[in-house]
């Protein structure tokens, strides 16, 4: 899905024509799609581990360390990370780290950092697209509308989509380990 495709979804949800072109700077609602999208698209991205925009990625050890009294290592953080979900050792064993700006400090190397990144509406799920179009909803019913009732309403489909879309991408691609020993023992 791409951008264009999830601004026309958002709008006709509201009520609003859809749009040709997020070029038009003669349209009051391009103006604020343009702006409030890529905040809300972070945000949304930033609520939930979602499996979609993970990656684990070895982490480049950087020359300089101000903070070598704490830390042995700092290491450069990717470019389009937006939130750490573990930081990891050779053997797969959690480290502990502490994140100052754009950099990651730690005493262990090498190390592996699983993040949500900031992919592009190509990774997107279904369901997160309705998380995302529910959090526009919300935020251009006050810029464009200046609707307040429709903001409450569209702020309670927004959570209630948040917690179903989360539900789903937290069962999808996990192994699932149900082993009930009393069970299996006949017991």
């Amino acid at each position: 899905m791409h951008k264009l495709d999830i601004v026309n979804v958002t709008l006709t949800t509201m009520g609003l024509d859809p749009i040709v072109s997020l070029d038009d700077a003669n349209s009051n609602i391009v103006k604020f799609v343009n702006v409030i999208y890529p905040f809300d698209k972070k945000f949304c991205l930033a609520l939930h581990n979602w499996n979609f925009a993970q990656f684990r990625k070895k982490l480049n050890q950087l020359a300089e360390n101000e903070q070598s009294d704490k830390w042995q290592y700092a290491y450069g953080e990717p470019s389009d990370i937006l939130k750490i979900v573990s930081l990891r050792d050779s053997l797969d064993n959690f480290v502990d780290y502490e994140e100052m700006g754009n950099v990651i400090y730690a005493n262990k190397n090498p190390v592996y950092l699983t993040y949500i990144a900031d992919v592009s509406e190509n990774y997107f799920t279904e369901y997160f697209v309705e998380v995302l179009k529910y959090k526009l909803a919300c935020d251009l019913s006050v810029s464009v509308l200046r609707d307040f009732n429709a903001y409450k309403n569209f702020y309670e489909l927004y959570q209630i989509t948040l917690k179903t879309a989360r539900g789903l991408d937290s069962a999808r691609g996990k192994v699932n380990k149900r082993y009930n020993t009393l069970w299996l023992e006949g017991l």
